[in-house]
């Protein structure tokens, strides 16, 4: 797993780049070298009151890329601390689907007891490409994926484009995309910005950029 520099145990995901810190144990203070076995740290010993273990988890945020053959994800990367996957809100992010996270840019890991419970998010900030070709840099707030949809209905990304290759531009600002739309009702992966975005759907099923739909209404009245 993550600890052992494993995103998963298989080559669907892997860390990139490969993690270099790695899990350590001191018995007593002195670094020992558990047997592995069946994803466990085992110390066999003679134990006595009065020792002390102690395991060290280096947890950075790292950068998760699909295999190869997983055309969806080409270009995209997810972000994991721990063993705890992030995710970019629409509440905290407005502009998360122009985003980019390149290898060089920085995510900060921030406590926040009074967030969802308690969390860690992580912030920084992250480059867009401007309707010009020109690049702005936009605050971040990644929240982690089992803490989502816990606020207000709207959008919600994991993979980010690393590049402007495989991210789209910021609008040109137009009256439409400028203004605030409202409904009578708003399904929970749906977002009001889909409303007024200027993006086209490659067909009804295209969750790969904001929507806006009646689900799950049937045979009511509804309107703006």
């Amino acid at each position: 797993g993550w600890a052992r520099g494993q995103a998963v145990p298989t080559t669907l995901y892997t860390f990139a780049p490969a993690p270099s810190g790695a899990v350590s144990i001191s018995l007593n203070g002195e670094q020992v070298v558990p047997e592995e076995r069946d994803g466990y740290a085992r110390l066999t010993r003679t134990w006595q009151a009065g020792d002390v273990v102690e395991l060290d988890l280096p947890m950075p945020v790292r950068r998760v890329q699909a295999n190869a053959a997983v055309e969806a994800d080409e270009g995209l990367v997810a972000l994991q601390r721990g063993p705890l996957v992030y995710c970019l809100e629409g509440v905290d992010n407005p502009e998360a689907r122009y985003v980019m996270l390149p290898p060089e840019a920085e995510l900060t890991p921030l406590a926040q007891p009074r967030l969802l419970g308690g969390v860690t998010v992580l912030r920084g900030e992250l480059p867009v490409t401007t309707a010009d070709g020109g690049h702005d840099l936009v605050p971040v707030t990644a929240v982690p994926y089992y803490a989502w949809d816990n606020r207000e209905p709207g959008t919600m990304t994991v993979w980010l484009p690393v590049d402007e290759q495989h991210a789209p531009a910021r609008p040109v600002p137009t009256p439409a995309n400028e203004a605030e739309a409202s409904s009578s009702h708003l399904w929970h992966l749906d977002s009001h910005e889909a409303l007024a975005d200027g993006e086209l759907p490659a067909n009804s099923r295209d969750h790969s950029i904001p929507r806006f739909t009646w689900w799950d209404r049937r045979g009511s009245v509804e309107g703006g």
